[in-house]
């Protein structure tokens, strides 16, 4: 599980001066102390890997809160990558995809217990690789 960080939170120094910190944990580090404490979910906190990325390169659009391909792609690799050994070791069968197109003859022969398909990756590696404007 994951949430991703509000954009000030990767970018403060572009707060107004007249913002205070408060000095009460935030939102995020409460509900990651309440999720540790569970021990039930695995939480995957963005803010590292985001903080890391945007000293290449912005990681938000300048214009608004919402992180760009660069931003996504950070995300999507914190997130999915570190699932694949968790797939491979309960799942007995599973197909891999990186094709443009799914292939459902690939289905029907190979007839696994789980498909990833890491179209959405590429694409978006794809784009993150070029600048920003």
């Amino acid at each position: 599980m994951t949430i991703v960080p509000e954009k000030y939170t990767i970018y403060p120094e572009h707060l107004p001066v007249w913002v205070a910190k408060g000095d009460a944990p935030p939102p995020l580090e409460r509900l990651m102390v309440a999720i540790s404490a569970d021990g039930n979910v695995r939480f995957v906190d963005l803010r590292a890997p985001l903080a890391a990325a945007k000293v290449r390169e912005r990681v938000y659009y300048t214009t608004d809160s919402h992180w760009n391909m660069l931003g996504a792609a950070v995300g999507y690799n914190a997130m999915a990558i570190p699932l694949i050994p968790l797939l491979s070791k309960n799942f007995s069968r599973i197909v891999y995809v990186s094709a443009r197109r799914l292939d459902p003859g690939l289905i029907l022969r190979e007839r696994p217990d789980i498909v990833i398909e890491e179209i959405v990756e590429r694409a978006m590696l794809e784009v993150a690789t070029a600048p920003m404007p």
